[in-house]
């Protein structure tokens, strides 16, 4: 049996042999995942037996090894400050979302009962996020993934939000969708697919091997998703907002299509890291 530390190096050995780019950190997850301890931990108890089965242990290492995303390893990973089901077929949180959620918060936290139309919900994290923020908020969250379906209902039910959160499986795009829901919502809420086409087989093996494509594939120019923007308008309230997370570079793109689609007052910020994240408008 190994210890702790001879576990951990040899499991960074392995993953830097297969080109994981952090070796050391992901190493350090998987001990976690296995004994509860975290990286600056590893030294103070490394002596100690890594006291788990053997096979579970390195099954995981080899699942990253073979670039499988560390989150899906994990099954579960946070967002916004709260722990999100996660595994293949549905789109991983990202820390770059996490403005949506605090723009909609802002618009929505002084309206009394608020309802969000959250389009291409995926895990749940938006909605989720924003009816753990939002007082009395309820949310419809519309996904066509039967995968990631599977994880929208665990989220809503894991947070307690089975009476606040209405699933719908549909296609956005889709008139029959469209057409089944409500025209009163105070914020519609969208992380669409949003990557050209052409440019998917070209990201890092973690992403374009393991996520689903439905959710990353934004046509030729990334831009398909956004051109219906005009159809989710008549469903909102009179001073009602929509909000789209957008691709690196792609914002100015989507003001215009939100501004010939009819909304007003568009708006744009940023996320952590200075990049135009989040685009949005209102009815009128």
């Amino acid at each position: 049996m190994y210890t702790i530390h001879e576990a951990f190096l040899k499991a960074k050995k392995r993953l830097a042999d297969a080109g994981i780019a952090d070796a050391g950190f992901d190493a350090a997850k998987i001990i976690e995942k296995h004994t509860g301890y975290k990286r600056h931990e590893i030294l103070l108890y490394g002596e100690k037996p890594l006291c788990c089965p053997d096979d579970e242990f390195w099954s995981d290492v080899e699942r990253r090894a073979k670039h499988e995303p560390l989150q899906y390893i994990f099954g579960k990973w946070p967002f916004f400050g709260l722990d999100f089901f996660v595994g293949k077929g549905v789109l991983i949180p990202r820390p770059d979302t996490e403005v949506l959620c605090e723009v909609a918060i802002s618009y929505l936290s002084e309206k009394p009962s608020p309802k969000i139309l959250d389009l291409c919900a995926g895990s749940g994290c938006i909605s989720t996020a924003i009816l753990k923020n939002v007082e009395n908020s309820t949310a419809v969250c519309v996904e066509l993934s039967d995968d990631a379906l599977y994880y929208l209902k665990k989220n809503i039910d894991f947070h307690g939000l089975k009476e606040r959160a209405e699933i719908v499986k549909g296609d956005v795009l889709a008139n029959e969708t469209l057409d089944s829901l409500a025209f009163d919502f105070d914020a519609i809420v969208c992380n669409p697919p949003y990557i050209n086409s052409g440019d998917i087989p070209a990201l890092e093996p973690e992403v374009a091997e393991y996520e689903p494509i439905t959710a990353l594939d934004g046509g030729e120019d990334g831009l398909l998703f956004y051109r219906s923007a005009g159809r989710f308008l008549p469903h909102l309230k009179s001073g009602g907002f929509a909000a789209f997370e957008v691709g690196a570079g792609q914002s100015d793109d989507v003001s215009r299509i939100l501004e010939n689609s009819g909304y007003r007052d568009i708006f744009i910020k940023k996320d952590y890291a200075g990049i135009e994240r989040v685009v949005g408008g209102f009815s009128k």
